[in-house]
C-alpha cells in the first residue's frame, strides 16, 4: 500500500536509531522490516510497529517518543537529505545503496555482493555457489 505520507519511514527510523552498530543490529533491522513490511495493512504506522517492536526487541515507549517528538522528525529529515544527495532525479524504487555506494542492480546477487564487498560477515558471505557448465 502507498501512503500519503512518510510515518512507516519515521516509525522504522526511530527503530533503528535503537539498534547498535555491527551484526546484531542489521539482524534486528531486518527483522523488524519484516515485521513491519507484513503488517502495513493499516494507516497507523506506530500500531503496525507495536509487534514489531516486540519481535525485535525493541522497546516501543522510545520509538513512540523519538516518533512523536524532534527526533523523528529530524532522522526523517537527514534520510531524506541523503536520498536527495544519492537519487537528485525523479527515481524509482527499489533503489539499494551500500555504504554510500548505488548497488546497480535490484537482484539478490548484486545486492549480496555490495554487502559482501563493503565487509559484512554474513554466513551467505562465506559461502561460495558451484556451479556447472554442462
Amino acid at each position: 500500500m502507498d501512503e500519503a505520507n512518510c510515518n512507516f519511514e519515521k516509525v522504522t527510523l526511530c527503530a533503528f536509531n535503537q539498534t547498535k552498530v555491527g551484526q546484531a543490529g542489521v539482524s534486528t533491522r531486518a527483522d523488524f522490516l519484516i515485521c513491519i513490511d507484513e503488517t502495513k495493512e493499516t494507516n497507523d504506522a506506530v500500531a503496525a510497529a507495536t509487534p514489531c517492536a516486540a519481535k525485535s526487541s525493541l522497546d516501543m515507549p522510545t520509538i513512540k517518543t523519538c516518533y512523536n517528538g524532534a527526533q523523528g522528525m529530524a532522522l526523517l529529515t537527514t534520510a531524506s537529505t541523503l536520498w536527495n544527495h544519492y537519487f537528485p532525479s525523479p527515481t524509482t524504487i527499489p533503489k539499494i545503496v551500500v555504504n554510500g555506494k548505488v548497488v546497480s542492480e535490484a537482484s539478490y546477487a548484486a545486492i549480496k555482493e555490495a554487502i559482501c564487498a563493503a565487509g559484512s560477515t554474513a554466513p551467505a558471505c562465506k559461502s561460495t555457489l558451484l556451479t556447472s557448465t554442462i
